[in-house]
């Protein structure tokens, strides 16, 4: 395929060897499949046992600042459409190639964390799923295909005993890397029926959890703590939790550290610029499609578990929403259900950041900041497979730490310095974007507030990567 030059708005040229296949449904498919994932399915149940039922409070403060911020990244968008994306807006903005660099870097870096958090999820939900209860797992088995219940129960026994966390992960990096590899249309394909799914199932979840809320909101004996002199009446009574009560700012928006990254899918939209049909177009209807039906879910996600289980219980389960689930009326058919909404949201989010990672490298390799390795595309797909690989592997061993809490942490903080940056590089090319200066002013507030109360390991991963990659560069 012959390369084609392309010009960005400052006059900018750059060629486009990559082939538009997408369109706007994919583009959306990829945003919100890159948010719905471990941040909400696993992560969730940290930030609710952090905040009790404050993290209501956390996630419309994310939602907030994931609005404004989704402003400046349709704006910039329509500006430059190549799939560098963040890198490429603050690289423009702030014409000062050390800040460029690092903020790519820095953004791959995101990225590849953000990959290993999902895999870490996936691998946790699915090893719920099968090394919980199994027996209504058995009965389903036995009824679909009429097979005998112990001899389902021993093959299914066997079988979960030689499943182990890192398996999971190793199996799920390599089957989404071959996929990428296979076929952009095909990930789309893919991407599309695996959202769908899981969004209806997080549906699913919401409605039946909504039939409770009379009972959730009515007065009741429970627990007593006391040394505070708090009487729990119902799960959102009172709102600050134990760990929240003698200082609730401070857990709040810790937690807004850690569930970012359920916000973040939206900025992987202009990162398919250059395989996306009519991406001035698309990439704005796309980011604020995305933010808009993510928005929506989480909040009413929110409300039903914090309606469906205690603080304290959600913050022990690997994954509480399955647990949720399970206090109502379906039982462990919803538990069932859910877990697999679990298990796919996970594996969306991780194919959409994989591909976002390996578009990233191929724009910042044709810049020369990566080796030029990275720009070589498959003969047959037209994919950067050298990028592909290198983002599966370091995402891979990521994940192979199987600290969920510590890499959802470090990504999220990374995409927080990354949308401030963003945020600030609109209000500098107000004039160009026809931005009202108010939005990005308060996008860039509402994303530098929560770097004050990063964890300390947060910060100090995030200083030794960019102070490295500013010395190199």
């Amino acid at each position: 395929m012959s390369n084609r030059k392309e010009k960005d708005i400052e006059g900018i040229i750059y060629e486009r060897e990559l082939i538009r296949q997408l369109g706007l449904l994919d583009a959306v498919m990829i945003g919100v499949g890159a948010s719905i994932g471990a941040g909400i399915f696993a992560v969730l149940g940290i930030a609710y046992g952090t905040a009790g039922p404050a993290v209501i409070l956390s996630f419309v403060f994310c939602g907030i600042a994931s609005i404004l911020t989704g402003y400046s990244y349709a704006r910039l968008s329509q500006l430059f459409p190549e799939s560098g994306a963040s890198y490429t807006y603050v690289a423009r903005a702030f014409k000062q190639p050390t800040i460029g660099v690092v903020t790519g870097c820095t953004l791959w870096f995101a990225y590849l964390v953000s990959c290993s958090t999902y895999a870490v999820g996936f691998s946790n939900y699915l090893s719920y799923f099968v090394n919980g209860d199994q027996r209504t797992l058995v009965e389903l088995i036995s009824m679909v295909y009429g097979l005998d219940t112990s001899f389902v129960a021993q093959v299914i026994g066997d079988a979960f005993q030689l499943i182990d966390k890192r398996i999971i992960i190793v199996a799920l990096v390599a089957v989404f890397g071959l996929l990428n590899f296979a076929s952009v249309s095909e990930t789309g394909k893919t991407q599309t029926v695996i959202v769908m799914s899981k969004v209806a199932i997080l549906i699913f979840f919401i409605v039946v959890g909504l039939t409770y809320v009379r009972e959730m909101l009515t007065p009741k004996i429970g627990i007593i703590d006391s040394t505070l002199g708090i009487q729990y009446t119902n799960n959102f009574s009172p709102v600050f939790s134990p760990t929240t009560f003698q200082n609730p700012v401070l857990p709040i928006m810790t937690v807004v550290t850690i569930i970012f990254i359920a916000f973040e899918g939206f900025d992987l939209i202009p990162t398919t610029g250059e395989e996306l049909k009519n991406p001035k177009r698309n990439i704005g209807r796309a980011i604020y499609i995305t933010i808009i039906t993510v928005n929506i879910v989480y909040l009413f996600t929110v409300v039903v578990i914090i309606g469906l289980i205690p603080w304290y219980q959600a913050g022990a389960s690997e994954a509480p929403l399955a647990e949720a689930i399970k206090h109502t009326w379906i039982g462990q058919w919803g538990e069932i259900l859910v877990g697999l909404g679990g298990i796919l949201s996970t594996a969306s989010a991780f194919n959409a950041t994989l591909f976002g990672t390996s578009r990233l490298a191929y724009v910042m390799s044709r810049e020369g900041i990566f080796p030029r390795q990275f720009i070589k595309l498959s003969r047959r797909s037209h994919v950067p497979y050298i990028s592909l690989i290198v983002a599966s592997v370091m995402s891979l061993a990521l994940a192979l730490t199987e600290n969920l809490e510590f890499v959802a942490s470090i990504a999220s903080s990374s995409f927080i310095l990354i949308f401030f940056l963003v945020n600030v590089s609109n209000y500098k090319l107000r004039s160009k974007t026809k931005s009202h200066w108010i939005i990005p002013v308060l996008g860039a507030l509402m994303t530098f507030i929560p770097i004050l109360f990063m964890s300390p390991a947060s910060l100090v991963t995030l200083a030794l990567w960019v102070g490295g990659i500013a010395l190199v560069y």
